[in-house]
């Protein structure tokens, strides 16, 4: 409206006479430019509507579109919170299913050790007392008899032992130093090895985490294994580590008797003793390393060739400090 209000005037001066062609000429100048500014001013004002409906428009949009998303959002932490009770109630349904378990397991053992103990020595009893009146046959059965209580006292210590393996080895857990548990290994087996006349090699072995007691049943078993499966030569065992940043790797080496590679995972299920009939034990002992290594989260593999030895490793996560 203003340009058009502009150009009205601009006709109506032209139609004065009394003016002189210097003073129209300012006049007209003045008119053209209060034109152009008002176009300008119009042409701003036009744009700066358009923006103001565009960032409305935005906002209205990203207001909607944060509305969803904290909608959806708390469906999410309202399903989530149902899944947390879900396994919270499981966990607590799980715990209270080991801690029966424990209890359980002790209890059986217990009762099933008494009476044992009964048989065991009244069959001892009498092998003692009237050997001389039993004939060949008897005493073959009576020794049998004797030789089947110790075999079952020893599945069911183990089992036990298995069992007990479990949360409370979490508890003092701490980094130890692998020479100072292998030191204490070999005293513990030192009638085995002053017999097989073994020798076992390591130096330089890191620490590694865990409950002390724990750490000292995984090699024990571990080295018992190599002196007890071994060839006719005296047994070889080394005792080696590779460490990075993520990973402490303890490798055991013998010269023992071997397994064959289809045994490689087997042999670490419980009671599995392969063809190993022959050899004391109940077959749980490379079963109870698994179950120490894992929950210390680690993992143990066999590598091994009949005849020519077996090497154990155990690989362990490193752990962040607490």
């Amino acid at each position: 409206m203003i340009p058009q209000h502009l150009q009205a005037l601009a006709d109506y001066i032209s139609q004065i006479d009394k003016l002189t062609s210097e003073e129209r000429s300012t006049i007209n100048g003045y008119i053209s430019k209060l034109k152009g500014e008002s176009e300008s001013n119009h042409f701003k004002h036009s744009n700066t509507e358009k923006d103001r409906k565009l960032v409305i428009s935005y906002l209205q949009n990203t207001i909607e579109d944060l509305e969803k998303n904290h909608q959806q959002l708390e469906e999410a932490n309202g399903l989530l919170s149902d899944q947390n009770l879900i396994i919270d109630n499981h966990l607590n349904k799980l715990v209270e299913a080991y801690q029966e378990l424990e209890q359980f397991t002790y209890i059986a053992s217990h009762d099933l050790k008494a009476p044992l103990r009964t048989i065991g020595s009244y069959s001892q009893l009498l092998k003692t007392r009237y050997a001389e009146n039993l004939d060949e046959k008897a005493l073959q059965y009576l020794n049998l008899m004797i030789s089947s209580v110790t075999k079952l006292t020893q599945v069911i210590d183990d089992s036990l032992k298995f069992s007990s393996i479990g949360k409370d080895s979490l508890n003092n857990a701490s980094y130890h130093d692998l020479n100072q548990i292998i030191d204490i290994v070999k005293q513990n087996l030192q009638q085995e090895i002053h017999t097989t006349g073994a020798l076992i090699h390591y130096q330089d072995l890191p620490k590694i985490y865990g409950k002390q007691s724990s750490l000292i049943l995984l090699f024990e078993q571990l080295l018992q294994n190599a002196i007890k499966f071994r060839t006719a030569s005296a047994p070889t065992i080394l005792i080696t580590s590779h460490v990075t940043h993520e990973l402490t790797e303890i490798s055991i080496i013998d010269n023992g008797r071997g397994i064959d590679q289809k045994y490689w995972k087997k042999i670490f299920n419980p009671f599995q003793k392969l063809d190993a009939t022959d050899m004391p034990g109940t077959g749980i002992g490379l079963a109870l390393c698994k179950k120490i290594v894992t929950l210390y989260g680690g993992n143990i593999t066999c590598q091994s060739e009949p005849g020519k030895g077996s090497t154990f490793t155990l690989a362990f996560k490193k752990r962040m400090p607490s």
